[in-house]
């Protein structure tokens, strides 16, 4: 099958790059003949760029109002048989494909909706939001509707479309994954190096690995931090931007991606603070499945599908908000679980990634999702 992938910039280096790319690799090694074609207003450099991971892509030039044209013309050259649109943004420019013969998969990351509300720091749109609100509504509904297949980052997402009225048999669920091989404990002498290295030695470390958006929620772990008078309990933070130390507090600049396994091995429990709202309700945070895959214990806000997970398979626990009080009591309790409640809840951390955010089983579930789609 041809298979033309498309996305728009994405930051490389992000999450969602990393799901693209990953994405991209399944449809190649799964037999597919694969075009990756790249629109934007102002196409970066190549040089740059190409670090984030893709192969062979053709970047487009284009606006809102010439891409489809050029989509169209780019399939019907390219006798495509099928469209891998990756984001809400990607799938708006793919929608005239289909006159060309080609099917459309939506690879939907996410609320577009509820992340542009986010990021205005409201729950519902304000008369000042009402423009941005109506053109991410529209691109929304023409992306759901327009699409033979949908791809859902979250088992929530995919509910949502159900209740919309989208056919269960459209609809698959394929959270974002985890390089089990990588994501795994480093060895003992390389973990108790660093930590004598960062001054926690013979501490029970909680630890966030990540960016500092306010959908991560990590200004009210800090606060938690801040307020925990616990014996021997300290706080490592890494993707800052600078070197800093609190008196129970580690903070660290953004590191390579190859040595984050190593920062996640010296903590005792993994933090995923987000606070509730409709985008994160609906989203697939990346570090939760590499939190699980490093078989530590996690402490999440009841949002979303981490909560669920953690739930079900008591792989840590799951606290009501993400205000710092909130979590700060969490702090408390996982510290007083003790050693060996802690590696129980490790354990059913990475079966639970073997079973459920193995890429290998992700893609294959993409793979059949794509081969069997709506006609």
């Amino acid at each position: 099958m041809r298979i033309l992938n498309v996305c728009v910039y994405n930051p490389p280096l992000s999450a969602a790059s990393w799901r693209i790319d990953n994405v991209s690799r399944i449809l190649e090694s799964s037999g597919h003949d694969v075009e990756h074609v790249h629109y934007s207003r102002n196409p970066p450099g190549s040089s740059r760029d190409s670090a984030s991971g893709l192969r062979h892509i053709k970047f487009v030039k284009a606006s809102y109002l010439t891409v489809h044209a050029e989509h169209l013309r780019i399939v019907a050259k390219e006798n495509i048989d099928l469209v891998y649109a990756n984001t809400h943004r990607a799938c708006f420019c793919s929608i005239l494909g289909g006159m060309a013969g080609a099917s459309l998969v939506f690879d939907m990351h996410g609320d577009i909706v509820g992340e542009s509300l986010m990021s205005r720091g409201v729950l519902r749109p304000r008369l000042t939001d009402f423009p941005s609100w109506a053109k991410n509504s529209l691109i929304d509904n023409l992306a759901i509707h327009s699409s033979d297949r949908i791809i859902c980052v979250s088992r929530r997402l995919a509910n949502d479309l159900l209740k919309r009225g989208i056919p269960d048999e459209c609809v698959t669920y394929a959270t974002n994954g985890v390089n089990l091989g990588l994501f795994t404990s480093s060895r003992t002498h390389e973990i108790d190096g660093l930590r004598n290295e960062l001054g926690l030695q013979g501490k029970t470390v909680f630890g966030y690995l990540g960016g500092s958006h306010k959908w991560q929620g990590v200004d009210s772990l800090v606060e938690a931090a801040n307020a925990t008078r616990i014996r021997n309990v300290a706080f490592l933070f890494v993707g800052g931007v600078t070197s800093r130390r609190t008196c129970n507090s580690v903070f660290l600049p953004h590191v390579p991606r190859e040595a984050v396994p190593r920062y996640y091995s010296l903590c005792d429990v993994l933090v995923l603070p987000r606070p509730a709202h409709p985008a994160t309700e609906h989203a697939a945070p990346t570090k939760f499945a590499e939190y699980l895959s490093m078989g530590k214990p996690v402490l999440v806000t009841d949002v979303g599908d981490p909560a669920d997970y953690v739930r079900e398979h008591r792989c840590g626990l799951v606290v009501g908000d993400n205000t710092p009080a909130c979590l700060a009591e969490g702090i408390r309790k996982m510290a007083e679980a003790g050693d060996s409640t802690l590696k129980e809840m490790g354990l059913r951390a990475r079966r639970l990634a073997e079973n459920e955010f193995d890429w290998t089983k992700i893609g294959a579930r993409i793979v059949k999702a794509i081969e069997n789609r709506r006609t």
